[in-house]
């Protein structure tokens, strides 16, 4: 998905988030898929209640328990 967002997606994007996203693979900053995925999960099956209406990456040192 993410190739196809680097390739494509310039036709659905504005240009700068295009820029933004391609500019990001190239620094090596996106996320592995299994990396997101195991967060997501993780959170979804144990996630504590002070989390609740924060708004937080996934590699924040509040998602360490949850594998990041």
């Amino acid at each position: 998905m993410q190739k196809d967002l680097r390739t494509q997606g310039g036709a659905h994007m504005t240009p700068k988030e295009h820029a933004d996203f391609v500019d990001a693979f190239n620094k090596g900053e996106l996320v592995k898929p299994m990396d997101a995925g195991h967060i997501a999960a993780a959170l979804a099956l144990h996630a504590s209640k002070d989390l609740s209406g924060k708004f937080l990456s996934w590699n924040e040192p509040d998602m360490a328990p949850y594998g990041a």
